[in-house]
């Protein structure tokens, strides 16, 4: 962890840095110990030097158009694994196909699968030659953007729906409440309809709304819906539409979605079964 920094890690360090610094200098100043003006001295070389070091890290970070740099390997990046625990290590991404069980593609990916569907998918798309091609993929993978780049090349997904979610414990979960494409509203337990609140709202990678109801102020079934003040409050991705597309296709085909485990853990067992690699992606 001690060599693997980001932009915010490394800002922090020259932040001490530069404050040690400037500690050593107002001694400096006061003293009239010649030993003691020679270790301040020594101790704001060491400093300066450390701050060029990080200046120059920096630098590096930024011409490598990555969010972090691992010192020790390159490939390596900060992940977080189970129980929000962090650690450096690989998030390897591998790709194999249906009829052989082969792996046809792999890289390191970033800290989290969210942002690798597209990537792969139009890797093996490229490398295969292919026009149109087919995904199954775990929930992880499920993210609006790269639905939407998988479906713009021609790439049918077959992405595991990310478990419906509620603001709060104990309330109706965002699945209770209906959306009614025509008329762009959503139609909450009570029976009430929920409208756009105002417009769009920018996320890292994508826009959204916000719908909302002036019902919930009086509504009796409030307590088990919102804990929020202002009532409950639904917030809607501008892929909301090809994420629902791929959930509908995962559930009414989970037959078919089922032969991702078959497909991409095959080529592993492999490796650690039969030819006595019983390391790989061991944790």
């Amino acid at each position: 962890m001690k060599n693997n920094f980001n932009q915010k890690k490394i800002d922090r360090h020259i932040e001490y840095i530069d404050s040690k610094v400037e500690e050593y200098e107002a001694q400096l100043n006061e003293s009239d110990a010649e030993e003691r003006n020679v270790l301040l001295k020594k101790k704001i070389a060491e400093k300066l030097s450390s701050h060029k070091k990080y200046e120059q890290l920096a630098e590096k970070l930024k011409e490598s158009g990555e969010k972090q740099i691992s010192l020790i390997d390159p490939d390596a990046r900060n992940l977080l694994s189970s129980k929000n625990i962090s650690g450096v290590g690989y998030n390897i991404q591998a790709v194999a196909d249906a009829k052989y069980k082969l792996l046809v593609h792999n890289h390191i990916g970033e800290s989290t699968d969210k942002r690798e569907l597209a990537r792969t998918a139009l890797s093996v798309q490229s490398l295969l030659g292919l026009m149109h091609l087919k995904t199954l993929s775990d929930a992880g993978y499920t993210t609006g953007d790269q639905l939407y780049m998988c479906k713009q090349a021609g790439i049918v997904t077959y992405s595991s729906p990310m478990p419906s979610t509620s603001p709060y414990v104990d309330c109706y979960l965002l699945s209770r409440f209906i959306y009614h494409k025509e008329g762009n509203y959503y139609i909450c337990p009570s029976g009430e309809k929920l409208i756009i609140h105002a417009g769009w709202s920018h996320r890292p990678n994508y826009r959204s709304r916000v719908y909302k109801t002036k019902a919930c102020i009086n509504c009796s079934l409030r307590e088990k819906c919102t804990k929020n003040k202002i009532g409950r409050v639904i917030e809607r991705s501008e892929y909301q539409d090809i994420i629902d597309e791929n959930n509908g296709r995962a559930i009414l085909n989970h037959d078919y979605y089922k032969l991702r485990q078959q497909i991409i853990e095959h080529p592993f067992g492999v490796l650690k079964r039969q030819w006595g690699f019983t390391y790989t992606l061991m944790y």
